[in-house]
């Protein structure tokens, strides 16, 4: 085997074993502080924003169904999540079940509180038959 080959082989051995240290790093501290700009970060369905008409997003659901939402929102430890329906809270939590009743329109307002600021979320829920 050459030099310049055993060169070779060594440093991708070496390039190896650091890739494989630099990975086993844990992170123990928390990223997120009380203090941070509250975020929704993810929901289920999926939470679009007004469209550039204006439109707010509308979840469709058939009369005596149920429509399940989910949000992953920061910082959790100090922020309040808020379920308002018609201008009415009917819920807290990153979870909610909207039962549907009789065939009509809804507002739902999904609004983030923390210590510092709120941030909200704004859409219709069409009942239909």
């Amino acid at each position: 085997m050459t030099n310049i080959k055993k060169m070779a082989v060594n440093l991708f051995y070496c390039s190896c074993i650091l890739f494989l240290f630099s990975c086993s790093k844990k992170t123990t501290e928390e990223s997120v502080s009380p203090n941070d700009y509250p975020r929704i970060i993810a929901t289920k369905p999926g939470w679009p924003l007004k469209n550039e008409n204006g439109d707010l997003p509308v979840f469709n659901v058939r009369k005596n169904e149920v429509l399940q939402f989910t949000v992953m929102y920061s910082p959790t430890s100090s922020a309040v999540l808020r379920w308002i329906i018609d201008g009415t809270e009917v819920g807290t939590g990153g979870t909610f079940s909207f039962q549907a009743g009789e065939a009509k329109k809804h507002t739902i307002l999904l609004q983030l509180s923390s210590p510092v600021a709120t941030t909200t979320r704004e859409g219709v829920i069409n009942v239909y038959e």
